[in-house]
């Protein structure tokens, strides 16, 4: 390990949306912003890549409108849900739905982040802190900063500094890790979103159309389905008429775990590594940038007050937290019960007669 030590006002650790808004807006204000990423940009990243309405709204209203007009893979408003093989509804939503590649979206955003003066340093990574010298030791530097945002992900080195240092609390992180799987059909093209419930418990299978693919896959809590989840995706296959696909990708999505503090002083947790991810749905992409957005404010803050960032950070997201509880008790009470039946009606019941107000509460912020 290099014993130099690079200091900044502000060290982000991971180049991802979340990592990546909060660089671009904090080096906008003129802040000396470290923006550290283990990987070489662009690089591969598994999602699904749909993007609601409060998603192309808060891009926009950050990188500009243009932005995600240069960024869109594909867009539309058709939707299906099935239950098992059953099409319950085959629809529309009056707002679209934008799908992006996440290769090129994420780079795209690191881009505007250099742009507006963040140093970036690639093929770094972290690899332990010092939660109270505000130190991040990595393979490559030592980085000394005032804030540390921690943007690593599911598998965030901040967070498990933080947990090591009985900080936060993740007794409940493990029972509510999504399995994701998914991989490419360059064959098969659809212009339209579809659910399959049925196949999982507390999950659910899809296929999204894109550019030059579509993208099939399936996520489930890994607590609830006993290791069962690969032969349940491959049942989710064979129902739709696909052969076991000789390339999956997986990866894990935190849906559910609601962190017991957002951080700790000037050590701020955003996207994924704060567990800030739709319990229901999966959707990640909004609040990666959403948090990005509210820790820069939270930093701004602090510069001001002088309280650490921690308390500011915490008070912006309070509304955020309490809607995440909500819909994860939501998520309980239709997942969670043990009646197929209940749920085959209870989704064609919802989707015929709130269909608006369902795709309100996926499009529209809390």
């Amino acid at each position: 390990m290099n014993n130099r030590i690079l200091e900044f006002d502000v060290i982000i650790c991971g180049a991802g949306p979340a990592g990546s808004t909060a660089a671009f807006l904090l080096a906008k204000k003129g802040l000396r912003v470290a923006l550290i990423d283990k990987e070489v940009f662009p690089r591969d990243k598994l999602c699904g890549g749909l993007l609601t309405k409060k998603s192309y709204n808060l891009i926009d209203s950050i990188f500009g409108i243009n932005f995600l007009r240069q960024e869109t893979e594909f867009f539309s408003n058709r939707f299906e849900v099935y239950y098992g093989r059953t099409k319950i509804i085959s629809s529309f939503s009056k707002k679209l739905f934008l799908y992006v590649d996440r290769k090129k979206f994420d780079f795209a955003i690191l881009k505007k982040a250099i742009e507006s003066g963040a140093y970036f340093f690639e093929k770094t990574k972290v690899v332990d802190i010092d939660v109270n010298n505000l130190l991040v030791f990595t393979n490559n530097n030592t980085f000394k900063g005032r804030y540390i945002v921690a943007a690593d992900g599911v598998n965030s080195i901040i967070r498990s500094s933080l947990v090591k240092n009985e900080i936060i609390d993740i007794r409940e992180y493990k029972d509510n890790l999504t399995l994701a799987m998914e991989f490419y059909d360059y064959k098969f093209t659809t212009d339209r979103a579809s659910l399959y419930f049925g196949f999982t418990k507390f999950g659910y299978g899809w296929i999204f159309p894109n550019k030059e693919r579509t993208i099939v896959g399936m996520g489930a809590l890994i607590s609830k389905n006993n290791g069962l989840i690969k032969k349940q995706f491959n049942n989710f296959l064979n129902s739709i008429g696909y052969k076991e696909p000789t390339k999956v990708f997986s990866h894990l999505i935190p849906t559910g775990w609601i962190p017991n503090r957002v951080g700790f002083n000037n050590i701020l947790l955003v996207g994924d590594a704060g567990g800030f991810v739709d319990p229901i749905t999966g959707e990640g992409i909004y609040y990666a940038v959403r948090t990005g957005q509210v820790a820069t404010d939270a930093i701004l803050i602090s510069e001001k007050n002088k309280l650490f960032a921690e308390i500011n950070y915490e008070r912006f997201l309070d509304k955020m937290l309490k809607d995440l509880r909500n819909r994860k008790r939501y998520r309980n009470i239709v997942f969670g019960t043990k009646f197929r039946l209940f749920i085959k009606i209870f989704l064609l019941v919802q989707l015929i007669v709130f269909r608006d107000k369902i795709l309100d509460f996926i499009h529209e912020p809390s």
